[in-house]
């Protein structure tokens, strides 16, 4: 008998974003259905995202990892129960502005813009943040999934492209975000005994053997990186005001800040 895993769950919802993304923007011009297809992809993502946290939190699945081999590169995952929780709170999210997305973009305003790009760069963005949180690496997987989270996210920023001001702030965000994601893979890089695929636990040891000097520049480079993307005061006013106030409304809920 076949036996899915909480993995089989992870990718389903992940391919389901992604088809979204190839399948939505066909329909953009009939922009209630092609909202209604939106949201019906993200709910069944959602859907498939919520039953894996469910699965690990309430204690049905162990966190145990998971290593995808692409060609000569290897991801490993690991869905525990703290990266379980933030899955749910994605599926949920995400869901719900989804569907806020189909009357939403109905707005006078928004209705001279076509939707072709927000519908691909929409679940593109989802199925970055969840990747985010599932990947067990700082070094290939984070980085696939950080740029799918941070590109789509400056793209939705920018919808509003006419307005030069956001489109400044678009451009802000994208350049803060890219030194962010420089600062925690060069950080990566630095600790003892790290390559390509090294998942966190190991990256935790090396930190360990690391001399005080090195630690105290890891440490700063990754306390400047995430905290720049969770907006962390000082770090996060240099973009987060003009990001969340520039971006259509039914962006900022999920705005991975």
């Amino acid at each position: 008998m076949m036996v899915f895993t909480i993995y089989d769950g992870l990718f389903a919802g992940l391919l389901l974003l992604l088809a979204a993304a190839l399948i939505t923007p066909l329909f953009a011009r009939r922009r209630k259905l092609a909202g209604a297809l939106n949201f019906s992809f993200c709910l069944a993502a959602g859907v498939a995202f919520a039953l894996v946290s469910i699965e690990v939190l309430s204690g049905g699945a162990r966190g145990e990892p998971l290593v995808l081999h692409l060609g000569g590169v290897s991801i490993p995952f690991l869905i525990d129960g703290f990266s379980a929780l933030f899955l749910g709170l994605i599926a949920l999210m995400s869901t719900l502005t989804a569907f806020y997305c189909i009357g939403y973009m109905e707005m006078e305003h928004y209705r001279q813009y076509g939707l072709g790009g927000f519908l691909f760069h929409y679940p593109i963005f989802i199925a970055g943040m969840v990747g985010i949180v599932a990947v067990d690496d700082l070094s290939i997987g984070f980085t696939i999934a950080w740029q799918m989270m941070t590109v789509a996210s400056y793209f939705l920023i920018r919808f509003d492209h006419q307005d030069q001001a956001i489109t400044r702030s678009a451009t802000k965000y994208l350049l803060l975000m890219e030194l962010a994601w420089f600062a925690i893979v060069a950080a990566a890089a630095l600790i003892p005994n790290a390559g390509l695929g090294t998942p966190l636990h190991a990256l935790s040891e090396g930190l360990g053997s690391a001399g005080t000097g090195l630690r105290a520049l890891i440490y700063g480079l990754l306390l400047f990186g995430f905290g720049t993307k969770v907006g962390m005061f000082p770090l996060g006013q240099i973009w987060l005001p003009d990001a969340h106030s520039s971006a259509p409304s039914p962006s900022a809920p999920c705005c991975p800040a």
